[in-house]
C-alpha cells in the first residue's frame, strides 16, 4: 500500500469517527461498566440491553451534556433497549441499509469512561438466518475481526464514510465482535418504540419434526407433530389437537419449528391465519387468530 492510499484510509476512518463522536451516548451499565449507547433520532437512542441496569430512567452522558432518559422498550433476544430522552435534540447517525461486504474495512466506535474509542477492523463473515427467539428471525449478522473492549456494545459500526452499518454487540455469540445490521436495528426500534417490546406471535403449542410415511404425505414428506396444546391458547381455542400433523400455516411449510417461528412475526399478531393439518390420514384446514406471547409483555 502506498503512503498516499494508506494516508487517504487513515483520512477517511479519522473523518468517520469523527462524524459517528457526537451520536455516542454513555450510561453506567450493570457491574458499573461502560455502556455505549447510538443516537438513532433526535429523541431516542439504543443501548445494548444486557447492559442496561435500570427499568425505568437513568442519566445519561451525551456529546452536548447529561441528559435523562426514559427506558421505552427493551429485547433480551436481539440485545436492544431503546430510551427516549424528552425534548431532546440529539444527533442520529446515520444509517445505510446497503449490504456490508466480507473483507470491507469497518470501524467499532463507542464511548467509554475516557471518552469515544474506536476500533478499525474487516467483516470477516456474513451469516443467517438465525432465529433469535419465537418470532424474531435475525436475516444477517455481521462477524468482523475485532475483539469486544469497553464501549463496544451499544456503539455503531460504520463504515469508512462514517455511515452507521449495524449496532454492535457481544452478547449474542458471547465472547465475539458481532453487529445487529442497520435494517433489523430499525425493525426492532420500530416495535420498541411502539409496543414497548418486541412483539411475537403466539399459537400455544409445542412440536415435534416428523417424516411422513407414503399414505399420510401431502404436499411434502415432513411436518410438526403436535406433541402439546396450552389451555386457553389459540391453538385451543382452534381445536388444534394432541397428535396433529401441522403441514404449514397460509403459504408457509412447516417441516421444522423454525420454519412456524419465523413466520410468528409481529406483523401476524390478532391476524386469522389458516393451518393445514393431518388427523390421522385426514388432510384438514382450520382457522387460528395468531396471539402474543403473554411473556413478552411487560
Amino acid at each position: 500500500m502506498s503512503d498516499s492510499v494508506a494516508q487517504q484510509l487513515s483520512n477517511d476512518l479519522a473523518a468517520a469517527a469523527a462524524r459517528t463522536a457526537p451520536s455516542l451516548v454513555l450510561l453506567r451499565g450493570r457491574r458499573r461498566r461502560a455502556a455505549a449507547g447510538t443516537v438513532i433520532d433526535p429523541q431516542f437512542f439504543l443501548v445494548s440491553d444486557h447492559l442496561l441496569d435500570a427499568d425505568d430512567k437513568v442519566s445519561a452522558q451525551t456529546a452536548s451534556g447529561e441528559v435523562t432518559a426514559r427506558v421505552v422498550g427493551r429485547d433480551p433476544g436481539t440485545d436492544l433497549a431503546l430510551l427516549h430522552v424528552e425534548g431532546g435534540a440529539l444527533q442520529p447517525v446515520t444509517m445505510t441499509t446497503d449490504p456490508v461486504r466480507i473483507g470491507e474495512i469497518v470501524l467499532a466506535t463507542g464511548r467509554t469512561w475516557t471518552g469515544q474509542v474506536a476500533h478499525p477492523g474487516f467483516v470477516t463473515q456474513l451469516t443467517g438466518p438465525h432465529q433469535l427467539s419465537p418470532g424474531f428471525r435475525l436475516e444477517q449478522a455481521i462477524h468482523t475481526s475485532l475483539e469486544p473492549f469497553s464501549g463496544f456494545s451499544g456503539g455503531a459500526l460504520v463504515n469508512v464514510r462514517g455511515e452507521t452499518v449495524g449496532i454492535s454487540t457481544s452478547a449474542l455469540d458471547p465472547g465475539r465482535a458481532l453487529a445487529i445490521p442497520a435494517r433489523d436495528v430499525t425493525r426492532v426500534a420500530d416495535s420498541l418504540r411502539r409496543h414497548g417490546r418486541l412483539r411475537r406471535g403466539y399459537l400455544g403449542i409445542s412440536s415435534l419434526p416428523v417424516s411422513l410415511p407414503e399414505r399420510q404425505r401431502q404436499t411434502g414428506d415432513r411436518g410438526l407433530l403436535v406433541t402439546s396444546v396450552a389451555p386457553g391458547s389459540p391453538a385451543d381455542a382452534a381445536a388444534l389437537l394432541v397428535g396433529d400433523v401441522i403441514l404449514g400455516i397460509d403459504d408457509t411449510a412447516a417441516a421444522r419449528p423454525d420454519d412456524l417461528a419465523a413466520y410468528l412475526s409481529a406483523d401476524r399478531v390478532g391476524q386469522r391465519a389458516a393451518l393445514r393439518i393431518l388427523r390421522g390420514t385426514s388432510p384438514l384446514q382450520i382457522e387460528v387468530t395468531i396471539g402474543e406471547r403473554i411473556a413478552d409483555r411487560r
